[in-house]
């Protein structure tokens, strides 16, 4: 196998077709995390595996082009001396990140600049290419890729934003993630105000339609915008493995808030105008009274999620600008089952224990 240059800088005499599986292998062993034993089972099986991904992520009829990252990170190698830590896309994507001389980037949707990423890019041509703005410090723009060698891309996001870019490399599952978090529940909510804005009756909008489940099929345009933002907001709160939800009414917006590892974050503020429509559909899911915004009132949700139950504990509370409702999140995956789950190192687990 070719010995590929380490600290090579990203984009300058390598193009898009060369982040390949081999690359990849070269990259984790020079890191000592392969053995020349798992690079030839990798090799061996490179062909298979990719269709059966193709198969799985391409969905029906869609084109997907799958990266090299996922075809490696699905053989599950354990990282060598780190006992249960596997050589998932994020550890891959940080050691080509390194072999290639740049940068990697964890994504943490909580940090998102909802509306930098949404004026910068279309929900379209961000999908298409695996690519999310990150943020913006002075005139560059740090923005993640999925492949850190694409130079024609790299090309056009500058002529497209207008400024100088610095690629940053990240998990291609985590940026797909990201784009359907933001750019799904921002046409959500803007279809929601443009009902409003139509003149018609938002607050009876939730009768008109039912919770679809978000794992039996895609949310699509033929799907209702409320209905939709609130499944969005949903699945969102079990992604990040939130323990609560805050919907929270102001002046001019309604603030929505989860609590993530006993911190509340701030994730998305929305137009008042759906804030009526998105409490009465979580109440119809609730069993609550739809009609009584004067008195607090309980209910429950009980949904599916990867297979198995979810519960939530929904409140609603009325307060001068409206409803407020909190949402508790019951799901057994939350609890910690074993010490070693903890975060504690091995010393600090023997000590704990003895």
């Amino acid at each position: 196998m070719p010995t590929l240059p380490a600290q090579q800088p990203a984009g300058r005499s390598r193009t898009r077709g060369d982040f390949t599986v081999v690359y990849v292998l070269e990259a984790l062993g020079a890191y000592k995390l392969l053995t020349p034993a798992q690079i030839r089972d990798v090799q061996a099986k490179e062909a298979s595996v990719r269709l059966r991904l193709l198969k799985e992520r391409g969905g029906q009829g869609k084109r997907y082009e799958l990266s090299p990252v996922e075809v490696v990170s699905d053989f599950n190698f354990p990282v060598p001396g780190r006992p249960g830590l596997m050589l998932d896309e994020d550890k891959i994507s940080e050691i080509c990140a390194l072999h290639s001389g740049g940068r990697f980037v964890k994504i943490d949707p909580l940090k998102l600049d909802m509306a930098l990423i949404t004026r910068t890019l279309s929900s379209p041509f961000a999908r298409r290419n695996a690519v999310l703005p990150v943020e913006k410090q002075g005139g560059v723009m740090l923005v993640a890729v999925a492949n850190p060698f694409d130079e024609e891309l790299f090309d056009n996001l500058r002529a497209i934003i207008g400024c100088e870019i610095q690629p940053v490399l990240a998990s291609k599952a985590d940026i797909l993630r990201a784009i359907e978090h933001v750019y799904g529940f921002k046409k959500s909510v803007a279809a929601a105000v443009d009902l409003h804005q139509s003149g018609q009756e938002l607050t009876n909008f939730e009768q008109l339609v039912r919770l679809s489940s978000a794992s039996d099929r895609e949310l699509d345009a033929t799907d209702k915008p409320v209905v939709a933002a609130v499944e969005y907001l949903l699945r969102h709160a079990f992604d990040q493995r939130a323990s609560d939800i805050h919907i929270e009414p102001k002046r001019e917006e309604t603030l929505i808030r989860m609590r993530i590892d006993g911190v509340l974050h701030p994730v998305h503020t929305v137009p008042r105008a759906v804030h009526a429509p998105i409490v009465a559909r979580i109440k119809m899911l609730s069993r609550m009274d739809i009609a009584e915004k004067r008195k607090p009132q309980d209910g429950r949700i009980k949904t599916d999620r990867d297979g198995r139950e979810v519960e939530l504990r929904v409140s609603t509370v009325p307060t001068a600008f409206g409803e407020k409702v909190v949402m508790r999140v019951f799901d057994p995956d939350l609890a910690v089952q074993d010490l070693s789950q903890t975060g504690f190192t091995a010393d600090e687990l023997r000590t704990f224990e003895s």
